[in-house]
């Protein structure tokens, strides 16, 4: 093809600017897989672009780019489609299931049902989780999920899946095991923890539990401010006056709390501060990605795979940065606390904090939770010695106050926003 100039600027100038625009991105994208050992789309893309310009064929270059744009372009679309229509079937699934336990049949949420569990369903009822048929025939319209408008037959040992509708027949079906995909979404939120308990357990050896334990309900502040970020749904907060009075209430407390300790501006305290705080904010990156990972996948499978990954992680942290040669001089009374603490502390009361979640909800227990400082303050008073003074335990009834109020905003939030449904059990 032949160019000519257009208004003194020419063509080849106007398409080598459109290349470099349209072609940085996947050309940095390109650079930095193959770095790691992977070909792309993008380095083709990229290559097939630089050699058109290196003959001079500039359209041709340009054409390539933006072709490839306009397919990612579309690809996004097909994805962002796909996903809603999942969403829109997860919303179809029925919040509770007909469980077999002890010899006869109880209703029960689906958050509660454990892998392995058998669940009935009856004909004209939407099947509640993915599962395999371990007794019964049916036909199933899976129209929502694959387009198709046949029914599918489905018997023993066949998987079915969440939302769809069971036509005829009344089945069993055996809730499936592990989800596979657990092991790789814990990752990240069990790094976080890993992170945060090592800063919990460094701040011990520089400030007192009590004053800890109040800086760790700062929390709070950054779990609200990622959520704001990266949770659309949690937005309509901002519209609460009750939320940011809780959360204003929340930030006075915690600068109360540390203008008013005595020491405040010596060094053994403040590095105690930093990594209390640090604490606090790990512990928001653990709850909000934990949150992410868990979105589809049962919460106590991801928490039990969470534990799995910290302990390792934990272990090695001690093996390369511990003095293990310490742990062996421990006495029995020493290594009595240890144990104690960890089947009562970790163990035994997040087994009961959980349970009354799914018990009562998610309020009350976050609430009960607050007074967990005081009581602290008192066992560490009698042990250890430890004080704070009157303005310290003001700002820190203010701090726990402002938490509870946004606690309260928020579950008012959640109850406005998704009413209860009811499940159409009848056919």
């Amino acid at each position: 093809m032949e160019f000519y100039g257009v208004g003194g600027i020419s063509p080849r100038l106007l398409l080598l600017s459109a290349i470099l625009i349209e072609g940085h991105k996947p050309a940095r994208n390109g650079i930095k897989l193959l770095g790691r050992g992977v070909v792309g789309i993008d380095l083709l893309m990229t290559i097939a672009a630089t050699g058109a310009v290196i003959i001079g064929e500039y359209a041709e270059g340009a054409m390539v780019l933006f072709l490839k744009d306009i397919s990612m372009k579309l690809e996004i679309m097909a994805s962002n489609r796909a996903r809603h229509a999942i969403e829109a079937l997860m919303d179809l699934r029925p919040e509770v299931a007909l469980l077999k336990r002890n010899g006869g049949e109880v209703e029960g949420p689906v958050e509660e049902v454990s892998p392995g569990e058998v669940f009935i369903v009856k004909p004209g009822d939407r099947i509640p989780l993915d599962g395999i048929v371990v007794d019964g025939e049916t036909t199933v319209d899976q129209s929502m999920m694959t387009g198709e408008s046949v029914p599918v037959h489905k018997g023993y040992l066949e998987e079915v899946f969440a939302g769809t509708i069971n036509l005829d027949g009344v089945l069993s079906v055996k809730t499936k095991r592990l989800d596979t995909r657990v092991w790789r979404r814990a990752i990240v939120p069990a790094i976080a923890n890993v992170v945060m308990q090592s800063l919990f357990a460094c701040a011990f050896y520089y400030i007192d539990p009590a004053f800890m334990t109040l800086l760790a309900k700062s929390s709070l502040i950054w779990i609200t401010g990622f959520s704001l970020v990266f949770f659309p749904e949690e937005r309509t907060l901002v519209k609460s006056k009750r939320f940011w009075t809780g959360l204003a209430l929340s930030a006075m407390g915690v600068v109360g709390v540390l203008c008013f300790k005595e020491d405040f501006v010596a060094t053994r305290t403040l590095t105690g501060i930093v990594l209390a705080l640090g604490m606090a904010f790990m512990w928001a990156v653990y709850t909000l990605s934990a949150k992410v990972a868990f979105k589809d996948i049962d919460s106590r499978q991801g928490f039990s795979v969470i534990t799995i990954y910290t302990v390792a992680g934990l272990s090695l942290l001690a093996l390369f940065f511990g003095d293990l040669g310490r742990c062996t001089q421990m006495g029995p009374r020493q290594w009595a606390f240890v144990v104690g603490s960890g089947i009562t502390s970790i163990a035994f009361a997040h087994v009961l904090y959980y349970t009354a979640m799914r018990r009562i909800g998610a309020t009350i227990p976050a609430l009960v939770v607050l007074v967990q400082p005081f009581i602290i303050f008192g066992i560490s008073r009698a042990v250890f010695g430890e004080s704070l003074n009157l303005f310290q335990l003001l700002f820190g009834v203010i701090l726990l106050a402002g938490s509870a109020l946004a606690i309260w905003a928020q579950e008012h939030l959640k109850r406005n926003s998704h009413p209860v449904h009811r499940v159409n059990s009848s056919p």
